[in-house]
């Protein structure tokens, strides 16, 4: 049964089911306005130093441009420029478990307005959720809408898998920000996009 998260709630996925390995995290959004945009999911494999995320390498940065990590363990399904109804996943990033680097603690999911500034673009235009899928038996584990009302915000991190005691969760973020895609990346020690 699918579980419908809030903003900062977390859900144990090994407890969901121990047997859970393999991870689709969909990410969903239709726009409410006749403009066209081009939104961008990218998946971040992080570690903490002095409790700042960074990226273990820039391999490890997973987007349009670079749509596979190390040994497969995050592949991002390409880029969509068109938007959806709001219900469907218009972009796909799925995730390996036991295939993660032993150094990552978290994947950050963040969905990025591409050449949002020039265009004068917000996610107050945008209705989107995030969704985790279990890929082996293809039903929602749990499934986070984003209501706020980001009306300035030209990116926002919608959620992260992360580890503690052996064992991964999915936290809904729901946190809008100001930056680019490039910005996530010099955030997070990275220099791609």
């Amino acid at each position: 049964m699918s579980l419908v998260l809030t903003k900062g709630k977390s859900l144990n996925l090994s407890k969901h089911s121990r047997s859970l390995n393999k991870v689709r995290v969909c990410l969903g959004w239709k726009f409410n306005t006749g403009k066209k945009y081009d939104l961008d999911a990218t998946a971040f494999g992080l570690f903490y130093v002095d409790e700042k995320p960074q990226v273990v390498s820039e391999d490890w940065v997973v987007y349009y441009n670079q749509d596979t990590s190390p040994n497969g363990a995050i592949i991002h399904s390409g880029d969509d420029r068109c938007g959806g109804d709001g219900n469907s996943a218009n972009e796909i990033i799925t995730v390996t478990l036991d295939k993660i680097h032993f150094k990552i603690t978290e994947i950050s999911f963040v969905v990025t307005i591409d050449e949002a500034l020039k265009l004068g673009q917000t996610f107050g235009d945008v209705k989107c959720f995030i969704q985790l899928v279990d890929d082996e038996t293809n039903e929602e584990i749990c499934r986070y809408e984003l209501d706020e009302e980001f009306s300035n915000e030209i990116s926002v991190q919608f959620g992260s898998l992360y580890k503690e005691n052996n064992e991964w969760y999915f936290k809904a973020i729901g946190a809008g920000s100001r930056k680019t895609l490039a910005d996530y990346c010099v955030a997070y020690g990275a220099s791609v996009a």
